[in-house]
């Protein structure tokens, strides 16, 4: 996985953390700094 940045097979709570930031800017697909309803819903999709 992306998030398991150190490869020890878990998602320690740092590893974690640092991945939501890069997760919320990814879903912001039109750029405007917020996440819209639409927006989240195609976040929790797989």
């Amino acid at each position: 996985s992306r998030m398991d940045r150190n490869g020890d097979g878990k998602i320690s709570r740092d590893e974690f953390t640092a991945a939501i930031p890069d997760r919320l800017l990814q879903a912001d697909t039109d750029g405007d700094g917020a996440l819209s309803i639409s927006e989240l819903r195609a976040l929790k999709r797989p």
